[in-house]
């Protein structure tokens, strides 16, 4: 995973080099590489002093970075996947239909499952350029499901406290019993509180007061919907055997030293 963290390596490298004093043009290479191992000094302590104020910026950017990364994540799977099912917005969606349209045009068949694509051969550059775009973002959105599960996993060492599980379990317990009131036992229940909010809209006395009461108890059921999805995931994945926000950590200072090292031995050259 460190690879992943390359970004921050590279941020984090100005901000260690930021830390020096600035240099002055009549400097000798003899102070400036006394002042580089001074710095590699200093970080080495960073390494085993974990309370160090440094070690915990180092936390607070790469827990940042992974929150960031996890929006990311979010949003590519959105765009790819859609907001629902059959959403024709989604980038999916549309690369399938335009395949699907030019297999029929060029070869006359009709393509109902992506398993049929594996069979078809002699296509014209056209088509395979239409499958390939296909497979290229099936291939985008895969690699941002499997990326989120890696980071939820990750954060998950930082949620694994007993008191933490139970906050989460908590609020799962909350929200479900709130979904359960707006959206009943089953689609169109009576007793749901947005069944009857539609009813009241639908009907011939409606207000505008009825369809925005509608709509914010829609808006809620989504919310409430994401967030479920999202406690399902933190409270379903195990924690990440080898990677948490300290070893990360540890692994961005760990980079800053042999980056000031090199540095060093290219001043020595």
């Amino acid at each position: 995973m460190s690879s992943c963290f390359s970004r921050i390596g590279q941020k984090l490298y100005g901000y260690a080099v930021s830390k020096l004093p600035d240099y002055i043009t009549n400097q000798t290479a003899s102070q400036v590489k006394k002042k580089i191992t001074a710095e590699i000094d200093r970080y080495n302590k960073v390494v085993f002093d974990k309370s160090d104020a440094t070690f915990n910026t180092y936390l607070k950017i790469v827990h940042q970075k992974l929150e960031n990364e996890k929006e990311n994540c979010q949003k590519t799977i959105t765009r790819l996947n859609g907001a629902y099912y059959q959403d024709p917005k989604s980038g999916l969606k549309q690369a399938w239909d335009k395949l699907v349209a030019s297999i029929k045009l060029v070869l006359g068949l009709d393509i109902v499952t992506r398993d049929q694509l594996s069979s078809l051969t002699g296509l014209s550059s056209e088509v395979q350029k239409d499958v390939e775009e296909y497979r290229y973002k099936e291939g985008a959105r895969d690699a941002a499901v499997s990326r989120l599960h890696e980071i939820l996993s990750v954060q998950q060492s930082e949620r694994s406290e007993p008191k933490i599980f139970q906050d989460l379990n908590q609020e799962k317990t909350r929200l479900s019993k709130r979904q359960h009131e707006l959206c009943g036992d089953y689609f169109g229940d009576k007793d749901s509180l947005l069944d009857q909010a539609w009813s009241a809209c639908a009907a011939e006395d409606k207000t505008p007061e009825d369809e925005e009461h509608f709509q914010n108890l829609e808006q809620e059921r989504r919310a409430n919907e994401a967030r479920l999805v999202e406690l399902d995931q933190q409270l379903g994945l195990p924690v990440h055997p080898t990677r948490n926000y300290q070893v990360l950590a540890q692994d961005e200072v760990s980079e800053e030293i042999d980056k000031l090292a090199r540095e060093r031995a290219r001043i020595n050259a």
